[in-house]
């Protein structure tokens, strides 16, 4: 099985300890996929913006488009 270094929550400083703050207050915890970012934290802070633009944007939801709810519990960013 591979094995992918990540930052744990407690080493994290600066960029990515706002991230990972950010993902708490937003999911209430940190999901596997941000933390295998960890290493690559402005790659991070991207993806994420990336992601609640196509999924939660008023111009046209990707998410609609596809009929899903991404997140039913996650209100939009």
């Amino acid at each position: 099985m591979p094995w992918i270094r990540t930052v744990p929550y407690k080493e994290a400083t600066g960029l990515l300890k706002e991230e990972y703050d950010t993902a708490i207050e937003r999911a209430g915890r940190i999901y596997n996929i941000l933390s295998l970012q960890s290493l690559r934290p402005r790659a991070m802070r991207a993806s994420i913006r990336l992601y609640a633009e196509l999924m939660h944007a008023p111009s046209g939801r990707l998410a609609d488009a596809l009929g899903i709810d991404p997140e039913p519990d996650m209100p939009p960013p």
